[in-house]
């Protein structure tokens, strides 16, 4: 390419460069968050393929044609670095395991809370079921003594409310890991993709 239309052609890119950041600034102040975002990786993966795909080659045939702000941006290095997909492979495989040592680990923890509430309520009761028949056999303790057992009843309760409250904290547990929305919670979600996606 000559170098005449080489510099017209940097000059129309960064014309479209320039306006392409204008968008940017208008959507910002005009839409949500979330549009907002998906509108701004869409336009720099628009612009990253301008400089690289058409820039970065007529800068390489004429480097004096390459503009200030751009001098710290290597041409040919930065292109094989981005198209290499290694680096994003071991971290989406990284954040993969991550996510399924995190899911395992919150099951193990969900039975275990629901087996140990389970676990309580049914030795509460049968704990209140035997003493309840043993009662009378059992010797008086004195009201002077040192010894204090709760009433039957009262352990019962206890133990009950116990151990409903870990079963509710199993089914949290659960809904944390099975829901689509939850916040914060996200990343405890289970891929369902290669990609490392969560549903």
């Amino acid at each position: 390419m000559k170098k005449e239309v080489a510099a017209r052609v940097v000059d129309l890119f960064l014309e479209f460069g320039a306006r392409l950041d204008q968008s940017v600034s208008l959507v910002q102040h005009t839409s949500s968050e979330s549009e907002f975002n998906t509108y701004r990786q869409s336009v720099g993966k628009v612009m990253g393929s301008m400089l690289l795909d058409v820039m970065n080659p007529i800068f390489e045939a004429h480097p004096d044609l390459k503009p200030k702000g751009l001098d710290g941006i290597p041409c040919a290095n930065r292109k094989r670095r981005m198209a290499s997909p290694n680096r994003r492979t071991i971290h989406s495989k990284v954040k993969r395991a991550m996510r399924q040592t995190a899911n395992l680990a919150l099951l193990l923890l969900q039975w275990a809370l629901c087996f140990n509430g389970l676990l309580l309520i049914v030795v509460a009761t049968n704990t209140y079921v035997m003493e309840s028949r043993l009662i009378p056999d059992l010797p008086q303790v004195a009201e002077t003594a040192d010894t204090y057992i709760a009433p039957v009843f009262q352990r019962l309760t206890v133990g009950i409310a116990t151990g409903l409250v870990s079963v509710g904290l199993s089914a949290v547990l659960y809904y944390l890991r099975q829901s689509r929305v939850c916040g914060p919670w996200c990343w405890l979600r289970r891929p369902s993709d290669p990609r490392g996606t969560a549903t």
